[in-house]
């Protein structure tokens, strides 16, 4: 019902006659999309776990982690890149638009890189797109934490320090073979 409110919502605003009316639509079209199925792209998948922290929010939650958001949602990412149904410069901007609704009275942490548990790197392009999206917010929040080990690549950890030298100390980096 939640969901189906922001759609109806969007609809409503569409109507009044605004200027941004794509923008509402495809908002619209993703709260449906969402209310009868399973995410089947990537927008749609971001909006889920956009959704599913505000809900945690509205019951008094707060500190969430949004966790390792480069692992879940890169198969979809994946799959839409593949497609040709998003780019890599629209992925960041949705990233964006997700970390500035962000309040900053609430702590939230996301979480890229690292090893899954049999060791093997997960670092994939869109780890990169969430470090670029952080830093191109350039706000105190969210957290981002980067998990780095011996077989991160070298061009990561680049992106990261980048990130961190803006004077956002953003990502930390957390030492991924220790913990």
């Amino acid at each position: 019902h939640m969901i189906l409110n922001y759609a109806d919502r969007a609809r409503e605003m569409m109507a009044s006659g605004r200027s941004d009316a794509e923008r509402l639509r495809f908002i619209a079209d993703n709260c449906s999309a969402l209310a009868q199925r399973a995410p089947a792209s990537f927008a749609e998948a971001l909006q889920l776990t956009w959704f599913c922290h505000t809900a945690f929010v509205m019951e008094g939650r707060y500190a969430m982690a949004l966790s390792r958001m480069d692992q879940y949602l890169y198969p979809f990412y994946e799959k839409d890149i593949a497609s040709g149904a998003i780019t890599r410069e629209r992925a960041v901007e949705l990233l964006e638009n997700v970390f500035m609704k962000i309040d900053l009275n609430d702590v939230v942490n996301i979480c890229v890189g690292g090893t899954s548990p049999d060791g093997k790197c997960e670092v994939n392009p869109l780890s990169y797109c969430i470090v670029e999206a952080v830093k191109n917010c350039n706000i105190p929040g969210p957290n981002l934490s980067a998990r780095i080990h011996p077989d991160t690549p070298d061009d990561f950890l680049l992106e990261c320090l980048k990130s961190i030298g803006t004077g956002l100390g953003y990502p930390a980096l957390m030492n991924d073979a220790v913990n």
